[in-house]
């Protein structure tokens, strides 16, 4: 047997991340958070020279023409990250699915999204190995192996990634 990581978004969009793509999609994800967070220092720092907001726009606009797409890969052509500014000033993404925008959040809770990604996967590992291990070393068969892992969460720090 094996583990795996799913994605998921809503009963009908749902994908198998390998261990490659779930990096690239976490990688994207600090990707897309940085770059909402540099576009915003853009505008801050523009407007202490006296630049107005439609200089500010034309700025980005030719910035983002400049950068191109990231060299980041997503897990699916479903899902992306859009990097915005808000006319505050405040860095923030927009979740589009299939195109249509779906939600929003700040480069924060993208960038923990992307912390958990990487967090599962490791995890993933870490289980197989230890569950290969327990049938190997201990000769227990795959389901009380694979119970024995199971119980691995009892003993998990409530929160583990956060500090």
């Amino acid at each position: 047997g094996s583990y795996g990581v799913s994605f998921s978004i809503g009963p009908d969009l749902a994908w198998t991340l390998t261990a490659g793509v779930a990096r690239r999609h976490a990688l994207s994800c600090f990707a897309a958070a940085t770059i909402a967070e540099h576009d915003a220092a853009v505008v801050a720092l523009l407007r202490t020279i006296g630049i107005d907001d439609e200089g500010v726009g034309q700025a980005l606009k030719d910035i983002r023409e400049r950068r191109g797409l990231m060299p980041v890969s997503w897990p699916s052509p479903h899902l992306q990250w859009r990097p915005s500014v808000t006319l505050a000033g405040k860095p923030f993404l927009l979740t589009t699915v299939d195109g249509a925008t779906t939600g929003q959040c700040g480069p924060g809770e993208v960038r923990s999204h992307a912390v958990g990604v990487l967090a599962a996967i490791t995890a993933v590992r870490l289980d197989t190995d230890l569950r290969a291990v327990l049938q190997q070393e201990f000769g227990l068969d795959e389901a009380r192996a694979r119970a024995f892992v199971h119980t691995l969460q009892d003993h998990w720090p409530p929160d583990p990634w956060s500090g």
